[in-house]
Formats: C-alpha cells, structure tokens, sequence
C-alpha cells in the first residue's frame, strides 16, 4: 500500500529562542539518541511518513490509469498542532508571524538499496511573534497558503513554540524514501 511504503527519517531540528535582553541565544536540540551514525534504512523504520489521500490518489491515477498530472512548482514545509491525517484535517499554526516555508529536495540518491531524497537546504521559519502552541506534526503542501497535502508525519519529541521561538529544520534533516 503506497501511504505506508513512504518513509521518512528525521535527523533533527532545533528551536531558539531569544530573549528581549542581550544575550547570547539558547539552542536546544530536539534530536533522537544514536542517529548519527544510523542509515536511511534504519532511521526510515523509526519514523514513517505517509502520503496523504490526494497523493496516493495522484499516483494511482498516473502510474495505473495512465492520467497525466501536474507537478507541483513548488513544495512547503507545514507546522501542525494535531495530525493533519491523511484527509488534511489537522489543525496548521496561525497567526505569531507563521508562514509555511519553501522545501527542496535533492536528487534521488541510492542508500543500501533504497531511494532517498532529503531537503537541500536548512529550513528555517520566522521567529514566533506570540505562542504557536505544541507542534506535534509537520507537513509537505504544494502551496504557501491553501493548496494540499502531500505527505506528513509526527515529530519525535512534541516541542511547545513560545514568543520568540524559532523553528528550523537542517539540511538533509527530512530524508524520504520509496520502499
């Protein structure tokens, strides 16, 4: 079944805050315990990525029913305080200078047999502006505002975002995979 054959590995990200005095930023690292030297294969099985309804629908209409579709020009990095499922009904952040952010992915690369794609650069969304509550999913969509769901999947350790709080996600942090 394609929603559960998509993979994800996530490698970590970190948030920051910053005060309204000056000092030096706090980082604090939101990482799982022996990834560094884990492979996709091992970090996929950790952490799996499901495709939503619109994207399974997409590929079964393109690879079994011969219908073209059109790629999307571009893909966003969506922050969830729920599960957005795989009928995209989550509830997105709103609101403290939230936006959703433009996501690339490399090339696909062959790693102990499987193809993986990873975001080409670090991700970095807009320093909270007020609380965006506890995030505990994230998303990929085809549009900055609206526009649908494509894949999703929850964050390993659910970080509350507070005013002056900034999300970011590394380069080659979200690896996804086809099984």
């Amino acid at each position: 079944m394609f929603p559960s054959a998509q993979r994800l590995a996530f490698v970590g990200a970190f948030f920051r805050r910053e005060t309204n005095v000056r000092c030096e930023k706090q980082s604090r690292p939101m990482r799982l315990r022996g990834w560094g030297s884990a492979s996709p294969r091992e970090r996929s099985a950790i952490l799996k990525m499901s495709a939503s309804l619109h994207l399974s629908r997409q590929v079964l209409n393109h690879f079994l029913r011969n219908q073209q579709i059109t790629a999307p020009t571009q893909l966003f990095l969506a922050l969830y305080t729920s599960n957005p499922t795989s009928e995209d009904t989550g509830v997105e952040i709103t609101g403290g200078s939230y936006a959703r952010m433009p996501i690339t992915f490399t090339a696909p690369s062959a790693d102990t047999g499987i193809n993986v794609v990873s975001n080409a650069a670090e991700i970095r969304f807009p320093v909270a502006t007020d609380d965006w509550g506890t995030i505990s999913h994230f998303g990929v969509r085809d549009a900055a505002t609206g526009g649908n769901l494509f894949a999703f999947a929850a964050v390993p350790i659910p970080k509350l975002i507070e005013e002056g709080d900034e999300a970011k996600f590394i380069q080659n942090a979200l690896t996804i995979s086809l099984e």
